[in-house]
């Protein structure tokens, strides 16, 4: 498949996962009832996410760089996520010591691994950003093909 037309497919898929999380969004927003509401949200946090990555495809597919201003203000954001991270996370385990109600329970275990996983992959996002010259395509698709899968 060429380029153009693969960034074309692209397109086209992240317009739908983009449509179908409005929808989900929609849903979501009539609904009441908290369980079946995280179930849509979930659903669609992943769909979104499923767009963002489509829009990945994109630019990996049709080689877009970062700016040095934009590389800058990255690893500052990035710093700032991955001790906004830490700190979620060891609140969620001091919350999870003292939780007695074992229906609570898996909600908070999903938690704590999300904030893991995300503290995790925040860190070594930062470690990828780290040097000041230009990050090659290749450490880009190292990261994603690492990091980008898991479930947010």
């Amino acid at each position: 498949m060429s380029s153009a037309k693969l960034v074309g497919t692209f397109e086209e898929q992240m317009k739908l996962e983009r449509d179908t999380a409005k929808g989900l969004r929609a849903t979501s927003a009539k609904t009441e009832n908290s369980i079946p509401k995280l179930l849509f949200k979930g659903i669609e946090l992943d769909t979104t996410k499923h767009a963002h990555m489509y829009a990945t495809l994109i630019d990996m597919a049709s080689g877009a760089t970062i700016s040095k201003v934009e590389h800058y203000e990255m690893r500052k954001a990035v710093e700032r996520h991955v001790e906004n991270e830490k700190r979620m996370l060891l609140q969620a385990q001091r919350i999870a010591r003292t939780l007695t109600d074992r229906r609570m329970k898996p909600l908070l275990k999903a938690i704590l691994a999300d904030e893991r996983r995300h503290h995790k992959a925040l860190t070594m996002l930062m470690k990828t950003i780290a040097v000041e010259e230009k990050i090659s395509q290749d450490d880009w698709w190292d990261f994603l093909n690492k990091w980008a899968v898991f479930s947010t």
